[in-house]
């Protein structure tokens, strides 16, 4: 239930930046891969402290990577 929260956080956060840089700036490409990135990395962020435990010898950092390449 909390990934699902963290997941609406996201998507809120995401679909704000969208909004707000469409505002400032007609790039439909760019807003898109900036406001993905936020609320790509607040979901990585709190998902891997608040809900899952890291007890793989993947460094987060490479985790990370994928998530964002995924």
């Amino acid at each position: 239930m909390k990934f699902i929260g963290l997941s609406g956080i996201g998507w809120i956060l995401d679909f704000g930046t969208y909004t707000g840089l469409g505002l400032v700036w007609n790039n439909l490409v760019v807003n898109n891969t900036i406001s993905s990135w936020v609320g790509v990395t607040f979901v990585f962020i709190f998902a891997t402290r608040k809900v899952f435990n890291n007890v793989s010898k993947i460094p987060l950092k490479w985790k990370y990577v994928i998530y964002l390449l995924y």
